[in-house]
């Protein structure tokens, strides 16, 4: 028996090194942070090693070292960097580590690999087709050459993992032949993620002085479908005219305040002559995105894809109810705890919330239901799953193809 079949069967603990080079910000980031803190619970023994851009390339804060995790700094945030990674940089770390099993968690698997590997897929700007008409030129073929590298790791790791069904359809329509490789996993929450006790800049005096408060969370982005949220503003401020509509992104005019002109959501806003009825937040810490959503009385989110949809699961742990674009990921993660209307439908999408805060009974029914949904998407089950795929690896790799020689 190998000494890497040795290990995965339990009479050695694992050495998995996590590939996080690429993660800069956002849900990936909030992820990759809580499967640090959980992979070591569910798996006592094993040691992490991760590899991270430097501090000055992402958003986020060093995960924090322990017996368990070990962390290194690589590369730099340009594309020719991560290639250089991929194709020589890591694999030649892992060599000289004596790894038993690669988690490559930023979507890209090394094509050759030293070890067994199992790549975590969590873009969706790559996968989804529908996301395209949203991208600009250069972002398009930033994305297909993404997409390349994605499959490319995939046809050659012992598993995939996506985080829903739907996600799972898109990969296969790019590639059938990974049927037999992915794996549905979603993302999770903890109860020791809290609540941050200090609320975001703008977010007390905006919501002080109004009722409903309506909420996205999300960045930036087409897909994202802020314009049919927007459009539907007006219909609902007839039945609330005090409502305020709270976004996680920078304002037109710089971080925080309200609605100017400065973009096309900008012009938007002026158009429908909604800008006192809109407030930026920019972007916030999550701990903070749990406090606004346990203060809002819905949370929209409209978005045309997603790979998960984390804020929605962080509206269903708080409580906050959710009306949703009625599109497969968004019923996998809320199921019945959801109102849900046409992606791009804003009269449907106005109809929808207005029904949710008219009708004290539904509000608290979808309140009630989203902690109770929430539970099933606990760390420790999603860790447990993914450290059974790791383990798995470990043992049945297939053979995987030899370094190019220099």
């Amino acid at each position: 028996m190998s000494e890497r079949a040795v290990r995965s069967q339990g009479a050695e603990p694992l050495l998995v090194c996590v590939d996080g080079v690429g993660i800069r910000s956002g849900g990936g980031a909030v992820l990759l942070r809580q499967l640090l803190r959980w992979l070591p619970i569910v798996r006592p023994g094993w040691r992490f090693h991760v590899f991270l851009l430097p501090r000055q390339a992402r958003e986020f804060e060093d995960p924090a070292a322990t017996d368990a995790v070990s962390v290194e700094f690589v590369g730099s945030d340009s594309t020719a960097s991560r290639l250089g990674w991929l194709t020589a940089g890591l694999p030649r770390k892992l060599s000289s580590l004596r790894a038993d099993v690669l988690f490559s968690f930023a979507n890209v698997g090394v094509a050759f690999c030293p070890i067994p590997k199992v790549v975590y897929c969590q873009q969706s700007l790559a996968i989804y087709s529908g996301t395209q008409q949203y991208l600009g030129k250069w972002m398009r073929l930033k994305m297909a050459l993404l997409r390349r590298l994605i499959l490319r790791g995939c046809n050659s790791s012992q598993a995939v993992i996506v985080q829903t069904e739907s996600m799972r359809q898109e990969l296969l329509r790019l590639d059938s032949g990974l049927a037999d490789r992915i794996r549905v996993i979603p993302a999770g929450w903890s109860e020791a993620e809290g609540v941050s006790p200090i609320a975001p800049d703008g977010w007390e005096t905006a919501a002080a002085g109004c009722a409903p408060r309506l909420v996205f969370v999300s960045q930036h982005f087409g897909y994202k479908n802020h314009e049919t949220l927007l459009r539907a503003l007006p219909k609902i401020a007839e039945a609330f005219p005090c409502v305020r509509l709270f976004l996680t992104i920078d304002s037109p005019q710089g971080r925080n305040g309200r609605a100017g002109s400065g973009d096309i959501l900008g012009r938007l806003i002026v158009q429908l002559g909604i800008e006192q009825r809109v407030t930026f937040l920019g972007t916030i810490p999550h701990e903070q995105v749990q406090l606004v959503l346990s203060q809002a009385d819905v949370q929209v989110f409209p978005s045309f894809a997603e790979s998960f949809g984390l804020p929605l699961l962080e509206a269903m742990v708080v409580g906050c109810p959710l009306v949703a674009a009625d599109l497969p990921y968004a019923r996998e993660v809320a199921g019945e705890s959801a109102v849900y209307f046409p992606v791009s439908d804003p009269e449907l999408l106005a109809d929808a919330v207005i029904r949710v805060l008219e009708d004290e009974g539904l509000r608290a029914e979808l309140a009630r239901q989203g902690p109770l949904r929430a539970g099933r998407f606990h760390y420790r089950y999603v860790c447990e799953s993914i450290a059974g795929l790791l383990q798995e690896a470990a043992v049945k790799a297939s053979p995987v193809p030899a370094l190019p020689s220099r």
